[in-house]
């Protein structure tokens, strides 16, 4: 049973282990994995919604060095 006031979100185990070997050897901060997971995954939707807010025809594409890259919605490259 769940700590109360929380939720649970199911992840794949193999993806889990994945992404907690990747933060552990990583990220450094005393942030837990939970929570330092939970503040970037506002982060993005927070950047997505900037994103179809200012530029309703673009669409975030993904991270590189020095910048990002967005795409015009509904085309094909």
């Amino acid at each position: 049973m769940g700590r109360s006031g929380y939720t649970s979100l199911s992840i794949e185990e193999k993806k889990y282990a994945k992404l907690r070997r990747a933060f552990d050897s990583i990220v450094d901060t005393e942030k837990t994995f939970t929570v330092w997971v939970m503040e970037i995954l506002e982060t993005a939707l927070n950047r997505e919604k900037a994103v179809n807010n200012n530029y309703p025809g673009i669409k975030f594409v993904r991270i590189k060095s020095g910048g990002c890259i967005l795409e015009e919605k509904g085309k094909d490259y």
